[in-house]
């Protein structure tokens, strides 16, 4: 398997990665979060895939990506940006079947080699989980990440529709 930065040409199967996971993470009757709720944010196929391929096609030296493959099959992907004052980890998804392979550590080293070398040191990353979320919230906790008590938010996935969340950080 080799991760690599990503480019404009990874859009699709970034999309793919994504609704597949978030399919297999996110819906969650007791929070009242349905599969047909996940499936409509991805519904539009062509505005998530131009969304992401946005922020790949990004000129921001804050703003990068990286994907996994096995082959020629992108099966993972990971990224990274500053947003106001934070850095942030936007995303590591790997679909299920690669999962507990330690792909997801090698692309969390990625970020933060990235955020590492960056000029401005930083004190710490950044990301938001869904709270129900035991697996991710596991790596995170294992990689050196703590949960932030109070810091509970809401990311909307449809009308009237959102996951619930709570912010964790990693010290520098």
């Amino acid at each position: 398997m080799k991760i690599r930065t990503t480019t404009l040409a990874d859009a699709q199967a970034i999309f793919n990665i994504q609704k597949k996971t978030w399919l297999n993470t996110y819906p969650n009757e007791k929070y009242g979060v349905y599969a047909k709720d996940i499936a409509e944010k991805f519904a539009d196929e062509e505005r998530v895939i131009s969304k992401i391929g946005r922020w790949l096609s990004s000129d921001n030296q804050d703003h990068q990506g990286w994907v996994a493959k096995d082959g020629d099959k992108v099966i993972g992907f990971a990224r990274t940006y500053r947003k106001e004052d934070k850095i942030m980890l936007g995303a590591i998804y790997v679909l299920s079947e690669y999962q507990r392979q330690g792909l997801g550590k090698k692309l969390l080293e990625k970020v933060l080699e990235f955020q590492d070398r960056k000029k401005d040191k930083i004190e710490a990353i950044w990301l938001e989980v869904a709270i129900y979320n035991n697996k991710a919230i596991n790596f995170y906790k294992k990689a050196g990440f703590e949960l932030i008590k109070g810091s509970e938010g809401k990311f909307k996935v449809g009308e009237g529709k959102f996951i619930p969340t709570i912010k964790m950080k990693l010290i520098i």
